[in-house]
């Protein structure tokens, strides 16, 4: 008997019209993610930190933001993606940290066909909060 072993990474999706693929198309956007808000100070006793979880779908995006008051870290959990950070551009996968200072847009994507997740924890500048 022959064993074959495959790789999901290295198969090609199987396209339909109940493709997610294809949902995208009809959708006319890629810009699809789940947040998770885990702790803040809405549900917990925290006074300023925010802490959460997201899921980016293959071939999709988030919008993109910039918060001049927070700065934030990322923990890749699974997958791997881009990261876009101001100007910058890098691949990032699971087991990657990094630190997304105050005010620089960033955006992250995911042009592959495993999901991206991430933990984000956001922490703000007291200099720089508004009252």
């Amino acid at each position: 008997m022959s064993i074959k072993v495959t790789n999901i990474s290295n198969t090609g999706i199987q396209q339909s019209e109940h493709s997610f693929e294809n949902l995208l198309q009809k959708k006319k956007s890629n810009v699809l993610r789940d947040s998770f808000i885990l702790i803040s100070p809405e549900n917990s006793t925290t006074e300023t930190l925010k802490a959460g979880y997201t899921t980016v779908y293959p071939g999709c995006r988030t919008s993109g933001h910039t918060h001049p008051e927070l700065e934030e870290i990322y923990h890749i959990v699974k997958g791997q993606g881009i990261m876009k950070v101001g100007e910058q551009e890098f691949k990032v996968k699971a087991g990657d940290t990094f630190l997304v200072p105050f005010g620089d847009f960033h955006t992250t994507e995911n042009p592959f066909t495993e999901t991206l997740e991430y933990f984000w924890v956001v922490s703000p500048d007291h200099n720089r909060v508004q009252k």
